[in-house]
């Protein structure tokens, strides 16, 4: 497994790389990229196996390639990327063309049966030369197949936190280059009353009653989906304030009566919530991921991790019957290890199906932007956190992909994440 200490510009050995690498282009640049920044050696030349599907990331992976002077890749086009005949053809009509002194191929990419008949090619043409290699996603370790009779089961070399392959937010979006607007915030609000709002939460008839008041004080009667004008939202009280009294003072700074407002908390919180409408989103549920994006500020050399950030927000390009459309979403938390993506979606409820919903959601998210290396959990309050982990696993096949913590895992969450970073 990837180690948390700092590991070496590039790991794998000179005789590993080579001047002409074949990528197999998939779905997602990073893992490709990755590949052909720690396998190419200086100088050489990157060779993009493609299929129609993969064209435009093919381009994207070249233009970000370029840009950072990494070389200037060729294209191999496959016609029918199921087809042994298709991927042969195009595979052979390259290499007839020239000599290949130092040759590899590397099927992280590309479909099953152009990985296994690209894999067929390079053997039987190269059968002591060739180096042949993968990417395992989850633990983002290079494979590589025996090269000489000392090493019968080959090399895996664990590169996920590399600095080579290091990437924080805004490399990402420009990798993507379809991903248009990613603006990762850092700034904690109110952290330590986050904590006390999460103990308010530790018991199910203390979540009911903050919920209670959050509908009364903070959402329009006629529709739940929306809150209050700022107008209304400035007389109403604060939510649990007879309840949970030290928390009302908490967030006045001082003594706290029974005549408080929202407005009296944003005029004495120095800044930290710019308007009665921002605090009513922290008070409805936002106090977790501020609580969850304080962790990871606070533990960020622990847990490995950089490029930390909150609501970010991606724009996806995406075509249908000809016409173009933006696909617009939020990640609620998220930090990067390396190249490898971590998203965390934060939901201040305990409704199972809900719970389902959202993991799901940010793992097709994170997916999206980190590729088959990115990690997905879910912060809630549920209180049995392994059945809705091993539920959405089974249905979804993400079983040992996704993570949950729940009620239980709240009050020490920073070393909860901490195992779920460093595993």
């Amino acid at each position: 497994m990837p180690s948390v200490s700092k590991m070496p510009e590039n790991p794998i050995p000179s005789d590993l790389r080579c001047d002409h690498l074949f990528l197999l282009v998939g779905t997602n640049p990073l893992p490709d990229w990755v590949a052909a920044k720690l396998l190419l050696r200086d100088g050489g030349k990157l060779w993009l196996v493609h299929s129609q599907t993969t064209n435009e990331v093919a381009i994207r992976l070249a233009n970000y390639s370029t840009q950072n002077k990494l070389c200037q890749p060729q294209f191999v086009p496959v016609a029918n990327p199921w087809d042994f005949d298709s991927v042969r053809t195009a595979l052979e009509a390259v290499l007839d063309s020239q000599q290949f002194d130092s040759v590899g191929l590397n099927y992280t990419g590309g479909t099953k049966v152009m990985s296994v008949h690209a894999h067929r090619v390079f053997a039987n043409r190269f059968p002591q030369k060739a180096i042949l290699s993968y990417l395992e996603a989850p633990y983002c370790l290079m494979h590589f197949e025996p090269v000489e009779p000392g090493y019968p089961r080959g090399y895996k070399i664990p590169v996920g936190t590399l600095d080579a392959v290091k990437f924080d937010f805004k490399e990402l979006a420009r990798l993507h280059e379809d991903f248009q607007r990613i603006h990762p915030k850092d700034k904690v609000k109110a952290w330590a009353i986050a904590e006390m709002v999460r103990d308010v939460h530790q018991t199910f008839n203390g979540q009911l009653a903050w919920r209670k008041d959050c509908d009364a004080y903070l959402r329009r009667r006629e529709n739940r989906n929306k809150f209050k004008s700022p107008a209304e939202l400035q007389t109403q009280p604060i939510p649990c304030a007879h309840s949970f009294p030290r928390l009302a003072e908490a967030l006045l700074r001082r003594p706290a009566t029974g005549t408080n407002t929202l407005l009296d908390v944003v005029n004495a919180s120095d800044g930290q919530f710019r308007n009665v409408t921002e605090l009513a989103e922290w008070l409805d549920g936002k106090w977790l991921e501020h609580l969850v994006l304080g962790l990871l500020l606070e533990h960020q050399e622990t847990y490995g991790i950089h490029s930390i950030g909150s609501n970010i927000e991606p724009s996806l390009e995406s075509e249908e019957d000809s016409k173009r459309y933006k696909i617009q979403f939020e990640i609620d938390v998220a930090a990067m290890r390396g190249y490898q993506l971590h998203a965390i979606s934060c939901y201040s409820g305990s409704t199972e199906a809900t719970c389902k919903l959202k993991l799901f959601e940010v793992f097709t998210r994170a997916r999206q932007l980190g590729g088959d290396e990115a990690r997905a959990a879910l912060v809630c309050n549920v209180d049995d956190a392994r059945k809705v982990e091993k539920q959405a696993g089974e249905v979804w096949d993400i079983k040992d992909r996704v993570k949950v913590f729940g009620r239980a895992d709240l009050k020490n969450l920073g070393d909860r994440l901490k195992d779920w970073f460093v595993q």
